[in-house]
């Protein structure tokens, strides 16, 4: 039904397997300090084993506590 899905893609310079991409959500699964955790790192392996030819990962805190998104929120600095 769409062929051109699971075709190369590339975007720019950017090559990729399928053309399949997972749009950026938030999980919750950072650690509550921010920092990236197990069950982080293993959802984002699971899509890329399952195939999925580009990957936008989730909103990132970069002001902490202004910025907060939740709890379990990925953050920078």
């Amino acid at each position: 039904m769409f062929p051109q899905l699971f075709q190369p893609g590339r975007i720019r310079t950017m090559s990729l397997k399928n053309r399949i991409i997972m749009a950026p959500i938030s999980t919750n699964l950072a650690a509550k300090d921010g920092t990236v955790s197990d069950g982080l790192i293993s959802h984002y392996v699971e899509r890329a084993r399952g195939g999925t030819g580009l990957i936008i990962v989730e909103n990132v805190c970069i002001a902490y506590p202004l910025a907060r998104h939740g709890a379990a929120q990925p953050r920078i600095g």
